[in-house]
């Protein structure tokens, strides 16, 4: 796991390895936000978590992605955000066809599906852009 997130062409500094511990922070509390309406135990706050969120990701994301290997890490962070987004769907669908009723509201999963699934596709359109401006290795 270390190694995917640390990627071949990630240099160590300060700012980048700070960076990358407040996008997981981002990442864990968007986590969370989709698992609230169907798990018991989580009990979040949707506020907090949903301020986390969009704050660690805001934040955290330009700092994990600066300098080299800025396209590898625009395609771990696309990928964690379509994996939020997925869940979110799956966790409407779940509720919608009655395999499983969810236990609180579901408004979060519904912020959640647009912020996953297009967050994540612009962010691998931004790497794909990348690498077509420039094709050496970032």
């Amino acid at each position: 796991m270390g190694e995917f997130l640390l990627h071949p062409g990630f240099t160590p500094t300060t700012a980048r390895l700070i960076g990358l511990l407040v996008f997981l922070i981002g990442v864990l509390s968007g986590a969370l936000l989709v698992a609230l309406p169907f798990v018991a135990a989580v009990e979040a706050d949707p506020l907090v978590m949903g301020l986390l969120f969009a704050v660690c990701l805001a934040f955290g994301l330009p700092l994990y992605a600066s300098g080299s290997g800025r396209v590898e890490a625009l395609r771990i962070a696309a990928a964690a955000l379509l994996g939020l987004g997925v869940f979110s769907l799956l966790g409407l669908f779940v509720d919608g066809t009655g395999l499983l009723a969810a236990l609180r509201p579901l408004y979060v999963l519904w912020l959640m599906l647009p912020a996953g699934l297009l967050g994540g596709l612009l962010l691998n359109y931004f790497a794909g852009a990348l690498e077509r401006i420039d094709p050496a290795p970032r």
